[in-house]
């Protein structure tokens, strides 16, 4: 379980101080890092081992309109509830302003149409806290959580981002990650690693509010932003037991491919897909190489136009 101490930030949230490290290192595995090395291992490779300079992200816009609906979100959250109907009603410019900060200006092109999107997906995240989370009796901003496991053969720590935790007076606690991208299937490793590392931490965050000391039951959900639909999920021990033994499973299987860094090799084979144009580490991948514009099939050029 891991060691969470609790101190106040300048907005009266719940936040997690530095802590010293221990005298030796836990490698460290999130949601984001297991999905990669499932889809390439070659591109964790490059970015989590090999160190390997990414190229520039080509998606710098969307993530731009992605953290400002985040920042938005937990903003609201740790206003009191007159400021929070202020702040509603100044979505417009409040969004305008953290775009900018997210390095996209007014003079940006297609800021209104940005602004105007991260406005809609803020007010469906407001309109969501405001119905399905009324009933809270406390809500708690951004959280990075972790669960350390010291066992052998491979020791690891498990860590997420949870972008609000709640607590209801019938003692459940329930997990919430805002997605601003477009609505794809339910993530079942983020669901479960969000679901791990809230247990693991509830009873400290919550323990004024839980009269057991720990809850009644843990809801994990993720709501789709662009279109406010929601996916609840609850899992057993049985399950997550079960869910938990894979994730062991594959983190011995990466550590171990660790003593042989080598792209292209079996242990780190690359995964040729669609989004391989897309990936940072393009460039250096072992098997994908963007192609020539200059004298590609140039034969082609010979071809007799087509008389319409």
């Amino acid at each position: 379980m891991a060691d969470l101490h609790l101190v106040p930030n300048s907005h009266g949230r719940l936040t997690l101080p530095s802590r010293p490290r221990g005298p030796w290192r836990l490698p460290t595995y999130s949601p984001t890092a297991l999905n990669q090395h499932a889809n390439c291992p070659e591109a964790f490779l490059h970015e989590r081992v090999l160190k390997t300079t990414p190229a520039e992200d080509q998606s710098r816009e969307a993530l731009a309109k992605g953290s400002a609906v985040h920042a938005l979100l937990e903003r609201y959250v740790g206003l009191d509830p007159t400021a929070r109907t202020r702040f509603a009603a100044s979505l417009a410019g409040e969004a305008a302003r953290v775009l900018a900060a997210q390095g996209m200006p007014a003079t940006s092109p297609g800021h209104a149409a940005a602004v105007a999107e991260v406005v809609a997906c803020a007010a469906n995240g407001i309109d969501v806290l405001q119905t399905k989370f009324a009933g809270a009796l406390v809500l708690v901003g951004e959280q990075f959580l972790d669960l350390r496991w010291d066992r052998p053969p491979a020791p690891f720590r498990l860590t997420a981002k949870v972008d609000l935790l709640a607590v209801f007076p019938d003692g459940s606690v329930e997990s919430l990650d805002w997605k601003t991208g477009a609505a794809r299937g339910l993530d079942q490793l983020q669901n479960v690693i969000c679901r791990l590392v809230t247990e693991a931490n509830a009873s400290q965050i919550f323990a004024a509010h839980l009269p057991s000391g720990r809850p009644t039951a843990i809801r994990t959900t993720v709501c789709h932003l662009g279109t406010r639909t929601m996916s609840v999920q609850e899992f057993d021990h049985p399950q997550l037991v079960a869910e938990f033994s894979d994730i062991r499973a594959r983190i011995v299987g990466i550590e171990q491919a660790k003593a042989n860094p080598t792209p292209g090799s079996m242990e780190w084979r690359p995964q040729p897909g669609p989004l391989c144009g897309w990936c940072k580490y393009a460039h250096a991948c072992s098997y994908y190489a963007a192609p020539s514009a200059d004298g590609v099939m140039a034969w082609l050029d010979d071809a007799p136009a087509l008389s319409l």
